[in-house]
């Protein structure tokens, strides 16, 4: 999967913005406190991993169905590349093997297409979460990294 958005060419020196941007670009909304990346370093904290913070600019690959409040919201964290994020995101059951299930997105767009992943964005390669209303799986698949 890591793949399917393509390698995108960067000037910047760092694929990852500085913790402050994150926040800026998530709170245009200003709907909370607690805003994305507070939520983000306590989920990191609660099961005792590094934050890995998703650029604004940075490329999620994302199914057209999460627009559609479809539950459960899936997400898998590959290694970045340069450009994207290593983020999957898909709503459903299932995860369709169609080559064009995934859409290359900024994640500075996740705001406007599912607001609820935000919490899970910090979140490091190899990681993955399943949400729907009241639930809530969180878990490390090695996997994902080839180190089954």
């Amino acid at each position: 999967m890591p793949h399917l958005l393509g390698e995108a060419r960067r000037t910047t020196s760092s694929v990852f913005e500085s913790h402050e941007a994150f926040a800026l670009w998530l709170l245009k909304d200003g709907t909370t406190k607690m805003n994305a990346l507070q939520q983000q370093l306590a989920l990191c904290e609660k099961y005792g991993v590094p934050h890995v913070p998703t650029g604004s600019e940075d490329k999620v690959g994302v199914a057209l169905n999460t627009r559609l409040g479809i539950y459960p919201v899936n997400g898998v964290r590959y290694p970045p590349t340069e450009g994207t994020s290593g983020w999957y995101i898909w709503a459903g059951e299932e995860l369709l093997t169609d080559p064009d299930f995934f859409q290359p997105l900024h994640a500075k767009h996740l705001c406007d297409w599912c607001k609820n992943v935000l919490a899970y964005l910090g979140l490091p390669p190899g990681w993955r979460f399943l949400i729907a209303p009241g639930y809530e799986d969180v878990w490390f698949d090695a996997s994902v990294l080839g180190d089954e």
